[in-house]
This record gives C-alpha cells, structure tokens and sequence, in this order.
C-alpha cells in the first residue's frame, strides 16, 4: 500500500513512518528540510518531498504527492505550547488550506489526529460522541479544524478519520515531556525529581501501539468518524512515574507537589476505546464496555 505521512520527523510521524517500512510498504515522507531525515537511515523510504504546508503553491495537490492511497497527517507546529494563539492566528488556517487542497484534489482517505483536549473540562471515561468545549487554544484550534474539514468532505468521496490521541510516551518523544525529563533525571542519577502532586489520572499510551492502531484504522475503516486512540486504562501520573523509576531500578525521591495542577486540565478522564476495540476485533455488534476500576480511579467513578 502506498501511503504519505506528514511530519515525518515527529515524535508521532517518525515512529510511525518506521513501522510502515517495516512491511514494505511505499512510504512517501512530508518534510521541509530533507537534511533531518539523512540520519534516520530510511533507506527503504519511496520518496521525499519538501514542502512548507504554511505556504502552499500547488493546486493538485494529491498528484503532486504521487497519489498516495492513503494520508497519515501529522504535522502540527507549536507544541509543547498548549495555550499559545499561534494555534489559532497561523495554525489552524494552513491546516485548512492543506487539506482543502488534499481532499478537493482526490485523496482518497485522510488520517487526521486530534487530541483529547478537545473534550475540555470532562471527567471520567470520554467519548467520541460526547459535546466537545475545548479551553486550551490547542484543543480548539483542533476542534475547528475537525468541524470543519467533516463539512468540507461531504462534497467529496474522501474517508476522514479523526484519530483522537490521549497522552502519549516512549521513543523518540521530547526531552521536556514528563517522562522524557524523568528518564533524564535518572540518567544523571539525580536525587530528587520535582513533579505535581501527581493525583491527576490520565490515560498513556506507548506511542508504538497508537502506531499500531493507527494503521489498523486505517486498513478497516472505510468512512468518516472520529474514533478515540488510547489504551482506556486510567492510571494516575505518580503511579506512573513511579512504575517507571521501578523499571529502571532508580533510587529517586519524588518531590510531590513541587509545580501546581494545570488550570485547564480536569482532574481526571481517559479515553473510552470501546470503539478502537470493535474495529480492531471486525464486531460490530460489542455493546460499549465501561473501562475496568484499577483502585485509584474508584472514587472519580463513585
């Protein structure tokens, strides 16, 4: 299968790029500089093309691409900063303009991720079907943009899937990250290692299997939807970090409390995958399946 990825060199789109090589697929990479990708060693890689999506000057836009059979797009600039306008002021219309040009030139079907901050302030299991009222400049630059592009595709045979992504970790992602700054911390062999209180239940992912079930959306779903992408399991961040420390045999202390909860983030929600689960399976017929208590989530499920 011929496929194209957008920011290709992300922590998201180069995982996801090396396990699409892996089965020999055409892949097609999105970059635009193709010095960042000398290093990766794509040798198996189609092609790659240099393009600004900020500044697009093709109108046949899928062709230009080689007509891939299916478009994984995850370019997306400014992030970590969740609440910057740059989300909205520059984002959000060259998003727009991008994939107007996609889909109005023929692209056959698009993977698109969203983000969980598009719920905004919810509680407990979340799905796809829930009322989104996102705070973060973020989640609502990506809540346009899938309102958006699902009323543009009705004037087209374009699938759209809206992949929406909860919190992620594992290779390749950014040194400022939770996890990233943690491993850091006990590479150096730090003392001490400075976080929230650590109560917020959230629901992570290794970025391999959102990969995975990336590409299994994309193989078995053939119309437009949005399907929640994460493992379902709420776990609370200081389990988190301390499972890791534990893994990695380190002897750290943890200073709770040190920075304050995120104003804009709920206390706790995770993803409802009953969906992702269906598709995966090829039943259509499971009824929803509320995500087993692990203990520390009993009193938000109260």
């Amino acid at each position: 299968m011929r496929y194209l990825v957008t920011g290709a060199s992300g922590f998201v789109g180069r995982n996801l790029v090396e396990y699409l090589l892996q089965d020999e697929n055409e892949v097609v990479a999105i970059v635009r500089d193709k010095k960042r990708l000398q290093q990766y060693g794509w040798h198996s890689l189609k092609d790659c093309i240099v393009l600004n999506l900020n500044d697009i000057q093709v109108n046949d836009l899928w062709t230009h691409m080689g007509r891939p059979e299916c478009v994984f797009h995850m370019a997306w600039e400014g992030l970590p900063n969740y609440d910057s306008p740059y989300h909205l002021t520059r984002n959000l219309h060259a998003q727009m303009n991008f994939l107007a040009k996609l889909i109005g030139s023929g692209c056959p079907k698009v993977v698109i991720p969203g983000t969980c901050f598009e719920y905004g302030e919810q509680y407990g299991p979340l799905q796809e079907e829930a009322v989104c009222n996102p705070v973060s400049s973020y989640g609502i630059a990506k809540d346009s943009l899938r309102r958006a592009i699902f009323d543009l595709k009705k004037s087209s045979q374009a699938v759209v899937i809206w992949a929406r992504l909860f919190y992620l970790y594992g290779k390749y992602q950014r040194p400022d990250s939770l996890l990233g700054q943690l491993n850091l911390a006990i590479s150096r062999g730090e003392r001490v290692f400075r976080m929230s209180g650590g109560e917020q239940l959230r629901d992570y992912s290794d970025v391999m299997d959102v990969v995975k079930n990336l590409c299994l959306v994309s193989q078995k779903v053939n119309q437009s939807e949005v399907i929640n992408i994460g493992s379902g399991k709420p776990i609370s961040v200081r389990r988190l970090v301390e499972d890791t420390c534990s893994r990695a045999g380190a002897d750290i202390k943890l200073e709770l409390g040190y920075y304050p909860y995120l104003k804009h983030e709920p206390l706790a929600f995770w993803a409802d995958v009953s969906k992702l689960n269906r598709i995966i399976s090829g039943r259509d017929d499971n009824p929803p399946a509320r995500p087993e208590a692990t203990g520390e989530d009993e009193k938000w499920l109260a």
